[in-house]
């Protein structure tokens, strides 16, 4: 059984940046000839519109604009919620306490304080809270580009 999947977030940036990558994975599109390897349950926007056009555009079997009741009506194993930074502490924590792992983007909060109860949470619950980071921002690669 593939790892089911729901997204909370529909804006420009997810849509441009994280869906188009789900979608490669469901499909079995990169490499060619590859196997899915994920499945596209449920995506979720507070505006019906844009969650309406990402489950058609993506492939998504259904859409909700209430991310509580996707989480109650769904089977996911993980969630993806990228929105702004002070909207996403909140989300990443329900998500995990429904018991399903999560993905959040960067920065994850607007606090320490906030990165700090993800964390908690995630050590409560037993769930993981993955925050996408990309390499371009480490100490090597900054470094490397300095001296370039």
């Amino acid at each position: 059984m593939l790892p089911r999947i729901g997204f909370i977030g529909c804006g420009s940036f997810s849509s441009a940046c994280i869906y188009p990558s789900l979608r490669l994975a469901a499909n079995g599109i990169e490499p060619p000839g590859s196997e899915p390897i994920v499945e596209l349950v449920a995506c979720c926007d507070f505006d019906a519109t844009l969650a309406e056009r990402n489950a058609r555009l993506f492939g998504f079997q259904r859409f909700y604009t209430d991310h509580r009741e996707m989480l109650e009506k769904e089977a996911l194993d993980a969630v993806f919620v990228v929105m702004h930074p002070r909207l996403q502490p909140a989300l990443a924590i329900e998500v995990m306490r429904s018991g399903r792992n999560v993905f959040i983007e960067k920065p994850p909060a607007q606090t320490l304080a906030e990165v700090r109860e993800i964390q908690r949470v995630s050590r409560e619950t037993g769930k993981f809270c993955q925050v996408g980071f990309m390499k371009r921002f480490s100490e090597p690669y900054v470094r490397a580009r300095a001296l370039a």
